[in-house]
């Protein structure tokens, strides 16, 4: 057998390997710089846990904003076309509640088109959907050789790339029994709230993804195949998800050898990060760890939040729900990881720089009385503030009581942090004699 021989039956291998996972093959194609090209998107999947959480995580204000005023004009547009059977008017109505909480959340000029779906999944898959095209090198792309969900792409471009193809793709189990239709109300446990898959698989479809996977104990970086031997690449361009992981130690995966064994380490060690400003902001300061179990699990691991944000305001980017759970809002870490990743979306994700610091106190006072101080800022987020009394004593807080134990004029000084920046302002605090108190005498009523 010649090697052209072999190398062409590889080949075949690798395409039908394309088409079990449920993605449209193509070979990458050259491409001048600053000219767009476009690629299938992945499909990512949400699995059943079989034990019951019954939870309720409401929706977003902006969502409740939203339904009060629905004909305002920011925010985002989603047009579903509902395919094949199974889409009864409750069906419709629980998937629509999932659009309204996404359309209220980011912001697009562009109509975000999803194809809807009940088909047969395997065993335990509840739902799966992706973008149906990724794009790279568009008008203001933000990123260069960095693949965009359509999606985010037609919004960074402020034009649609490709108008006659839908945006999102997403099929639903059709096989299982016990979906909860009902919105707005806490979940049976016997059953799983379709709307809160529906949120869940709008987000992948939205961007919520990246394009590393392991194939034969390799780790590829955009690349669909039997790893080191017929590897289906469109170029090794990472997603803009790719940009921000790192391992435990700060390094960038993008860092470790593309179709390496190294890589497939990485990818499954249970200690895979997106290390975003905004996300990390949003996540208290620190990284937001990712779902990567010892053993690579197609079309889940990498592409969720890590189980340990299960039972928080963030389990909805999970990989699994649960029976009962209730789950009606992304979260700040998945917004602002959005947020990070292209969108505007309607979360605080960023610390604000301080500005316009005050001090003010409640004097005049005397020794030993409580005095209040009290500090302010025009602007500024994570702010602390740590005070220097003036008379050798410290405190912290944007309001503090202190008592001075002797007459005379000090002057209180008060620092405010953040990550970004400082200010400091002071304030004159009279303490007088006793002497000097007011006598006020007392009223008796009869």
């Amino acid at each position: 057998m010649t090697k052209k021989v072999v190398q062409l039956i590889l080949t075949l291998l690798a395409l039908c390997l394309f088409l079990l996972v449920g993605e449209t093959p193509r070979t990458a194609k050259a491409v001048a710089p600053g000219q767009a090209d476009s690629r299938p998107g992945p499909t990512v999947l949400i699995h059943l846990d079989p034990q019951v959480r019954q939870r309720y995580v409401a929706p977003p204000a902006a969502f409740l904003q939203k339904l009060a005023t629905p004909d305002r004009a920011d925010g985002a547009n989603i047009v579903v076309n509902y395919l094949g059977s199974g889409w009864t008017a409750e069906a419709q109505s629980a998937f629509e509640y999932a659009a309204n909480i996404w359309e209220s959340l980011i912001t697009s000029p562009v109509p975000i088109v999803v194809d809807a779906q009940f088909g047969p999944l395997g065993p335990g898959i509840l739902g799966g959907a992706g973008a149906v095209s990724l794009y790279r090198d568009f008008p203001n792309a933000p990123q260069s050789n960095t693949w965009f969900s359509v999606a985010t792409a037609n919004k960074l471009a402020n034009t649609d790339l490709n108008p006659s193809a839908a945006d999102i793709q997403a099929t639903f189990s059709s096989a299982y029994p016990n979906w909860y239709f009902g919105t707005g109300s806490t979940t049976p446990a016997d059953k799983i709230n379709f709307s809160s898959v529906v949120l869940h698989e709008l987000g992948h479809g939205l961007g919520f993804f990246g394009s590393m996977r392991v194939d034969n104990g390799f780790g590829n970086v955009e690349c669909t195949g039997i790893a080191g031997i017929g590897c289906y690449s469109y170029g090794g361009f990472p997603t803009i998800y790719d940009r921000y992981t790192e391992n435990s130690a700060g390094a960038a995966l993008l860092a470790f050898s593309n179709n390496s064994t190294a890589l497939a380490s990485q990818l499954t060690s249970n200690s895979v990060f997106f290390d975003g400003p905004g996300a990390n902001f949003a996540n208290g300061g620190s990284r937001v760890p990712l779902y990567a179990p010892s053993t690579w699990k197609q079309g889940s691991s990498y592409s969720h939040l890590a189980e340990s944000f299960n039972s928080t305001s963030n389990a909805v980017m999970t990989y699994s729900i649960s029976k009962g759970e209730t789950i009606y809002n992304p979260g700040p870490v998945t917004l602002c990881m959005f947020d990070d990743m292209g969108w505007s979306v309607n979360e605080n994700c960023e610390i604000v720089a301080i500005n316009g610091l005050t001090a003010a106190n409640d004097g005049p006072t005397f020794p030993g009385i409580a005095t209040l101080l009290t500090a302010a800022v025009s602007s500024g987020s994570d702010v602390s503030y740590a005070w220097d009394f003036g008379d050798g004593n410290n405190g912290s807080g944007r309001v503090v009581s202190h008592q001075y134990a002797a007459p005379g004029t000090y002057t209180a000084e008060v620092t405010a942090t953040n990550s970004i920046s400082q200010e400091t302002a002071v304030t004159t605090v009279q303490v007088n004699i006793a002497s000097d108190k007011v006598y006020i005498p007392q009223v008796t009523k009869n």
